[in-house]
């Protein structure tokens, strides 16, 4: 999506285990959160791809409290007008409630799910929690599936790709 006429801000929500570093970027969504600095400070953009981010910031233990801010809701709606899409990447649903919190703010929520790893039961109660939480709409992605034998072979793709 970005670089090709999207402009696009990924949030990274995780702040106890943030995996989107903002390069040069010391100040995050925690500090915004917490009035320590504006959004201007700490948003980042990755030039190779165009990719505007926000790192999570260092406050752990404040999660919760930062992510259901009035701060918060304004910073989403405010970005949601200036940018395109805003992608908002959380913790995992079922061990903290952040991603319960912040689930009202978004227009769809995507669950990523372990394909023949993450066991039926937990990901029916992750839906659960996440549909009473009201987001939108809610989509599934499931990842390391393997293929069918002969479903991404050269004859099964020559009418998708150009080689």
């Amino acid at each position: 999506m970005a670089g090709e006429d999207k402009n696009v801000i990924l949030i990274d929500c995780d702040m106890r285990r943030s995996r989107v570093a903002a390069p040069g970027n010391y100040l995050g969504l925690a500090e915004y959160l917490d009035g320590t600095c504006e959004v201007a400070d700490v948003i980042s953009q990755d030039r190779e791809t165009m990719l505007n981010m926000i790192a999570a910031g260092h406050s752990p233990d404040r999660a919760p409290k930062l992510l259901n801010s009035a701060r918060m809701r304004q910073l989403v709606q405010a970005l949601s007008k200036s940018f395109d899409v805003v992608i908002l990447d959380t913790p995992p649903v079922l061990p903290v409630a952040d991603t319960r919190i912040i689930a009202p703010l978004v227009d769809l929520a995507v669950v990523l799910i372990q394909w023949q790893r993450t066991p039926r039961k937990l990901a029916n109660r992750c839906l659960s929690m996440l549909s009473h939480a009201n987001p939108t709409d809610i989509g599934l992605v499931f990842s390391l599936v393997r293929a069918l034998p002969g479903y991404a072979s050269r004859r099964y793709l020559r009418g998708y790709v150009q080689e």
